[in-house]
């Protein structure tokens, strides 16, 4: 169950985020959208590996019908995938602005939807 959610959230949470980054007209803005999103990768997969150190959950991939442990590289992911789909909801919702990535204020907005984003994205999909 949790390699089908982990799949899902790594193949379509990122569609969403490259169809609002679509939205940028001219070359410079798709350019500081892209250093955006890198931005928010980074820091989603920072705030995932933290998690993962905090709490210790198995994440299993299955490879040829076997079960192989991903560990760290789970939250990770998980990280990531939150803070893509946080990432594509909070640009329209909070006014962040990623054509101004290089002011200091939208980019420790960036860096912090990121982190916290990546940091509880696994929260809905654990069982205990």
């Amino acid at each position: 169950m949790k390699t089908k959610s982990l799949v899902s959230l790594l193949v379509f949470t990122p569609l969403v985020a490259i169809a609002g980054d679509a939205a940028v007209s001219n070359g410079a803005e798709r350019e500081d959208a892209i250093v955006a999103l890198i931005v928010i990768i980074a820091s989603g997969a920072f705030g995932g590996f933290v998690e993962g150190l905090v709490n210790d959950r198995p994440y299993y991939l299955r490879i040829a019908g076997c079960k192989v442990d991903i560990g760290s590289l789970g939250d990770t992911l998980f990280g990531i995938a939150a803070a893509i789909a946080v990432f594509a909801v909070a640009t329209a919702l909070f006014g962040i602005d990623v054509t101004a990535i290089w002011k200091t204020d939208q980019f420790l907005k960036l860096v912090a939807w990121g982190v916290i984003s990546g940091y509880a994205g696994t929260r809905p999909f654990s069982v205990h």
